[in-house]
């Protein structure tokens, strides 16, 4: 059971348009709970598809956030993408210790 008040994760959806849109998430206190956000928003969005998202960047931690991972939206579910590892790239944007 998640902490009251205690959010861990957070990110954003990166979409497959022209204009390279962007879409954040707010802080969750769980994966599961972030995607149940995700899939949420997707029904009620007018805008955005399954079909627009390019991937999902989940980040960890809120004063110093971390790349958690990064998802593809698949079967209504976050889907961990093993082709990008996250420990690299949080060493590339400076955001490992």
């Amino acid at each position: 059971m998640a902490r009251i008040g205690f959010h861990n994760y957070h990110g954003q959806i990166i979409l497959h348009s022209k204009q390279g849109g962007r879409v954040l998430l707010p802080m969750m206190p769980t994966l599961k709970a972030l995607s149940n956000y995700i899939a949420g928003l997707l029904d009620r969005s007018l805008n955005i598809s399954p079909e627009d998202i390019q991937e999902i960047v989940v980040m960890k931690g809120s004063r110093k956030p971390r790349i958690y991972g990064y998802y593809d939206w698949v079967d209504g579910k976050l889907k961990l993408d093993k082709s990008k590892p996250a420990f690299i790239h949080n060493i590339l944007y400076g955001l490992g210790d």
